[in-house]
């Protein structure tokens, strides 16, 4: 195993001396319709990639029960563990930094689907170099035309990396990915057109507090529709418990202060916990509702709404999950990265930097303003699952979302 130096991320700087450019109908069995591209389970069509990546799903969480967590609820993982993803043949990649994998044989005494690959560099490693070279520079160069400033570990290529983000079009001619002499570092420069992290809501009144609905009106809340904050549009995540409380969750940015939900014009609820500070892990808020507020499992589909009846702390890069948004509605993502820190250099009324996100790739639909707060979910072993926040779009192409794992602790999401 090659060690990476403290040291090595000194002068990163230069790196970027550039001119800035619900009940399920009658059907088929699953097993009967793997060979077809789709299968209809209550009444959503479930494209094969979700089925045939059941089993990896397993293995990794089998594997990540074996690891402890820190106080931010992150996993431990050993010195010699390199990651892992699902490739195309829906196997679970499990990278190390030795040819010994005696560790974790006993994922092939259960799993047919596990895969080990011997890498040059731990996570641990990489993850250090990459948050190292996204503070230095973040400290030495003009934030002027940067909107933001990202570092990750590319998995698949086993290396660190940074994404340098842009809305000044004409920097565009300029962005050119490259590596740094010997370094497993790649930096990118990402031209942006558009921002869910900016547009899906607008800082509220201090200390406002809209009144609660009479006792006649009630909302039935599900997942993916559209709530209000005091002129705001925002996306319903999934109901749950917060502190033994009825509860609703949704995405934290821009939600700075005491305020109420409105939803289907009910008033809902009243903000408990707004968790979007800096250096903190995830992005989202959490409303007590009232008793005008009937809580459910569902979430919205591509056809209706399913239930939640299992939950997930996070799903590894190859994860294909879906997401719903109020404003855009369905989408279909592959998950790309997995604990990615992103410095938002022009947020207000401060720069802040939220870590611990997930990546993933839009492969079908879109994402928009209004959609942040949206469910990200997939079905697997006979369940709806829910994993994750819909937090930002970064490009047209990619989104982030703030996966359960950093949020179960606080909020228990309703899965009966």
């Amino acid at each position: 195993m090659k060690t990476i130096t403290k040291t090595a991320a000194i002068g990163i700087s230069c790196l970027v001396l550039v001119t800035f450019p619900v009940s399920a109908e009658t059907i088929p069995s699953e097993n009967e319709n793997l060979n077809k591209d789709t299968v209809y389970i209550d009444g959503v069509p479930v494209p094969q990639e979700m089925l045939l990546q059941q089993e990896a799903l397993n293995a990794y969480e089998t594997l990540y029960n074996r690891f402890g967590q820190d106080e931010d609820n992150n996993y431990i993982l050993p010195d010699d563990y390199a990651g892992e993803y699902i490739d195309d043949d829906y196997n679970l990649v499990v990278q190390l930094t030795t040819d010994d994998y005696s560790e974790y044989e006993f994922l092939h005494d259960v799993f047919d689907c596990v895969v080990f690959k011997t890498v040059e560099y731990s996570n641990n490693e990489l993850t250090e170099l990459a948050r190292e070279a996204r503070v230095s520079i973040i400290e030495t160069e003009n934030m002027d035309k940067i909107e933001y400033v990202s570092s990750c570990v590319d998995v698949r290529n086993n290396k660190a990396l940074i994404e340098i983000g842009t809305e000044d079009f004409n920097t565009r001619n300029n962005i050119t990915p490259y590596s740094y002499r010997n370094l497993p570092l790649e930096i990118k420069y990402i031209y942006i057109e558009d921002k869910v992290q900016q547009d899906s809501s607008v800082e509220t009144e201090h200390d406002f507090v809209m009144p609660a609905a009479s006792g006649s009106e009630t909302a039935t809340l599900i997942g993916g529709n559209k709530i209000e904050v005091i002129g705001a549009s925002t996306t319903l995540t999934i109901c749950g418990k917060h502190n033994g409380e009825n509860s609703l969750l949704t995405c934290g940015h821009g939600i700075i202060s005491v305020n109420s939900a409105k939803y289907d014009g009910v008033y809902v609820g009243s903000l408990s916990k707004v968790h979007f500070e800096d250096d903190g892990y995830g992005d989202y808020s959490i409303f007590k509702l009232n008793d005008n507020a009937i809580m459910t499992n569902k979430v919205k589909s591509e056809n209706g709404a399913v239930s939640i009846t299992a939950t997930k702390y996070n799903v590894p890069v190859g994860t294909v999950v879906y997401c719903y948004g109020y404003a855009s509605g369905y989408t279909m993502l592959t998950v790309t990265a997995v604990g990615k820190d992103m410095y938002y250099s022009n947020n207000k009324p401060y720069p802040l930097t939220i870590k611990g996100q997930t990546v993933a790739h839009i492969d079908e639909g879109e994402i928009i303003s209004g959609d942040s707060g949206g469910p990200i979910y997939f079905y697997s072993n006979g369940k709806w699952t829910f994993c994750g926040v819909t937090s930002t779009l970064n490009t047209g192409n990619n989104m982030t979302f703030t996966p359960y794992l950093h949020i179960y602790g606080t909020f228990t999401a309703l899965t009966s």
